[in-house]
């Protein structure tokens, strides 16, 4: 039997990083094996909790090219995907999640 891989998607927008989303990333740190997973903008808040994600995903119009190499150089797989899309950048990550 195949085991499961613990994924936390991080999506641009805005976070609550209350008690709650605080509890879920010291859960989600004990998960073995994990993937983290950024689309786009989500990048900042993987960052504000000072996680590296395994993927950046997206259009990546919302992130600074010095961010996207720094993720880049710290071992990310970057998947950029044109402007015009029939997915929005949260799509693609989820898609990305289900297919790993």
């Amino acid at each position: 039997m195949a085991q499961n891989t613990y994924t936390l998607v991080f999506a641009n927008g805005e976070l609550n990083d209350g008690p709650a989303v605080r509890a879920a990333l010291e859960s989600f740190a004990r998960s073995d094996p994990r993937l983290i997973i950024a689309a786009d903008g989500g990048l900042r808040y993987a960052a504000r909790f000072g996680l590296h994600p395994d993927v950046l995903i997206g259009d990546l119009d919302s992130v600074p090219e010095a961010a996207i190499q720094a993720a880049q150089d710290a071992g990310a797989l970057i998947l950029r995907h044109k402007v015009e899309k029939d997915e929005t950048d949260l799509e693609l990550a989820l898609i990305e999640a289900v297919q790993r």
